[in-house]
């Protein structure tokens, strides 16, 4: 199927339209985390020129200043600016969680109108860098149809039928409630999983943690912005099991209700200064140049039915992962695990495990 994402754009009317983008809005935003027009125009790799010119623009438009420029004291947004950034990130939450449904539907529907140019396998998969770019490296020879989603939801694509692999992960932390969320969705069937990879979980913070952020504890205190993943992501579930091993209650943390869809948007709001700190995995905070707190490995795995692990096209699928092109991908990005890529197991082989790695030379 195809994957689809949905946008938000601002488009300000008149005789000169004008558009509040993202890269707008990123601006704005990094200009409220560094304080400085300067620094902000180069985090979002632009002329400082550029930068003000478009900020002078739309406030004219708009009829209120955006940003407050002092000599020798930097750049601050303006109670407007503020408001705008906050309506916004309101609005784009809503229209993510609202539009999912309706984004699936839609590719659905074009998956039937494209021919490819070869017989593609379907998955349903919890976000993952890994198997985006191994989709790439394979496009040519194999396409892979893949909509990124929650764990649990994938799993019930699966069981469904609306695919043919459902991609979840779990580690030691959440294996009791792993084996809660597998049972009501594959117990009963012949069904078989596919080790990915392992791959590294922790806090995602600015270059230099400029807030001095250790562990998850200092996500309590009052001046740090957090961003989360969605409800019934994998990694949520994670991240609210480690908050309670940890002690920190998820009402002392500013920003806990706040929701990304994947680890790519969450690495891109803490670049961007909407957020102080984010959870995901180390290749998506690499990918966006930040710094990485490590504080879980976990596995991804791939679940399908026995009969579809003898179809042509999922062997194919199967002799990549095991082979140079998952290898090339992996090598490329830190963060993951492949030295065992492409073991088998069954359902009650993984529900009855207990030995899931914890370290990054640990073996399955």
């Amino acid at each position: 199927m195809e994957t689809l994402e949905p946008g938000l754009v601002w488009t300000l009317r008149g005789e000169e339209r004008l558009c509040l983008d993202g890269d707008f809005l990123a601006l704005l935003r990094a200009v409220e985390s560094t304080g400085s027009l300067a620094r902000a125009a180069r985090a979002t790799g632009i002329s400082y020129r550029h930068a003000w010119g478009r900020i002078v623009r739309i406030a004219e438009r708009l009829g209120v200043p955006l940003v407050l420029l002092k000599q020798g004291r930097g750049a601050r947004l303006t109670a407007a600016a503020e408001r705008l950034l906050a309506v916004d990130a309101q609005l784009r939450r809503r229209l993510a969680s609202e539009a999912a449904p309706l984004l699936e539907e839609m590719a659905e529907t074009l998956s039937h109108w494209r021919k490819p140019r070869h017989k593609a396998v379907s998955l349903c998969a919890s976000h993952d860098l890994l198997l985006a770019a191994l989709q790439a490296r394979l496009d040519s020879v194999l396409p892979l149809d893949i909509v990124f989603q929650g764990s649990s939801e994938s799993l019930e694509s699966l069981r469904r039928g609306r695919c043919q692999l459902a991609g979840f992960h779990l580690c030691p932390q959440t294996l009791p409630d792993g084996r809660r969320m597998l049972e009501p969705f594959l117990r009963g069937q012949s069904i078989v999983i596919i080790l990915l990879a392992r791959r590294e979980q922790g806090l995602m913070v600015g270059r230099g943690n400029p807030h001095s952020i250790r562990g998850l504890a200092d996500l309590a205190r009052s001046q740090v912005r957090f961003i989360n993943r969605q409800r019934g992501s994998g990694t949520r579930l994670l991240f609210d099991r480690l908050l309670a091993e940890a002690g920190v209650p998820p009402a002392h943390i500013a920003g806990y209700a706040n929701e990304e869809y994947t680890h790519q948007a969450v690495a891109a709001t803490v670049a961007s200064g909407g957020a102080d700190v984010g959870f995901g995995i180390r290749a998506a905070a690499h990918l966006y140049g930040l710094a990485f707190i490590a504080l879980a490995w976990e596995a991804y795995y791939l679940a399908c039915r026995r009969r579809s692990l003898e179809e042509p096209a999922v062997q194919k699928l199967l002799q990549a992962i095991r082979g140079s092109e998952l290898r090339a991908a992996a090598a490329a990005m830190p963060g993951y695990d492949v030295s065992e890529a492409g073991k088998v197991y069954n359902l009650s082989q993984l529900l009855a495990s207990t030995a899931i790695p914890t370290d990054p030379v640990a073996r399955l």
